[in-house]
């Protein structure tokens, strides 16, 4: 048996608008960390399987191993930009 008074629904309050914001930022916040979570996992996987392939097959993608990192984490190195511009 149930020992919690049940209360009738006339007598509920509605959420106040505070609660209903504090609930809001915390939906965003850990939208946002899901997200971080996500997007750093990606890098990661990505950095382990280009450092899995050859150095052959990195060099027919057009990257040296120590530009592995780099690349992933913030696209291509500045050389690269240089040569397809034709500079």
């Amino acid at each position: 048996m149930l020992n919690y008074p049940i209360t009738p629904a006339s007598e509920t309050r509605p959420i106040s608008s505070t609660t209903s914001r504090v609930a809001s930022v915390l939906v965003s916040a850990a939208t946002a960390a899901a997200w971080i979570v996500w997007r750093n996992y990606r890098r990661w996987k990505t950095i382990r399987e280009l450092h899995a392939l050859d150095d052959r097959m990195l060099h027919d993608i057009g990257l040296d191993r120590s530009e592995i990192d780099s690349v992933v984490n913030s696209g291509w190195p500045d050389r690269r930009a240089l040569e397809l511009l034709g500079r």
